[in-house]
């Protein structure tokens, strides 16, 4: 497929990926985090912390273009939409408390020894912070299949633990 996007849109996006990876390369303190405009849409993440002895939330789930895993800095943003778009076409409705219960079931199965739970991101008692200016930074517009400039970051979240 040619690319026929104007100076302007090709400039626009190299400008969106440099701003992606200074916010990929950067940590940012507590009060830059609780600061972050959390999204519009209902969503979830999964977390889990270990059976034994554990107190701190270190995994997630991340999925990758065609697998599943677990990260100890990210993990899948489960939205939720009445009304979703596809770059092929067409709208559909997404659940995302049913998908994380799937990957609670899977994980279950898979990290045993994790326990794992199913957070509302608009809860103020969630355990983590969510670095939401990144996951913006990703679904900036990109001349890629799935339309934006880094989908493995617009599909997980890359989390820290909140300081007490």
């Amino acid at each position: 497929m040619p690319d026929d996007r104007s100076p302007e849109e090709k400039e626009q996006e190299r400008q969106a990926r440099v701003e992606l990876g200074r916010l990929a390369r950067r940590v940012p303190s507590q009060e830059e985090l609780t600061a972050m405009k959390k999204p519009d849409l209902q969503g979830y993440v999964v977390l889990g912390r270990r059976k034994q002895g554990g107190n701190t939330f270190e995994l997630g789930p991340v999925e990758h273009s065609f697998s599943l895993g677990t990260s100890s800095e990210r993990t899948q943003f489960d939205w939720s939409s009445d009304n979703a778009t596809s770059n092929f076409g067409g709208s559909f409705k997404i659940d995302g408390l049913e998908r994380a219960k799937r990957d609670v079931e899977r994980l279950e199965k898979s990290k045993p020894d994790y326990e794992w739970f199913i957070f509302d991101i608009h809860d103020p008692d969630i355990p983590v912070l969510i670095d939401w200016d990144e996951w913006r930074a990703a679904g900036a517009p990109g001349w890629t299949l799935s339309g934006v400039i880094d989908k493995f970051r617009r599909r997980n979240v890359r989390f820290f633990m909140k300081e007490s």
